[in-house]
């Protein structure tokens, strides 16, 4: 493939990407939450 229609795609997609909230949500909210809310409950156990 052409470099520039390789740069052409990836610049479309992640463009289409950033406009998508779910998709960001899903990616770095959900698990930056379930990461706290697991760290809260395995400090709840040692105690």
């Amino acid at each position: 493939m052409n470099p520039k229609r390789i740069l052409a795609v990836a610049t479309r997609e992640t463009k289409e990407l950033l406009r998508d909230r779910l998709f960001f949500s899903l990616a770095f909210i959900v698990p930056v939450t379930l990461m706290v809310k697991i760290g809260r409950a395995s400090c709840r156990e040692r105690v």
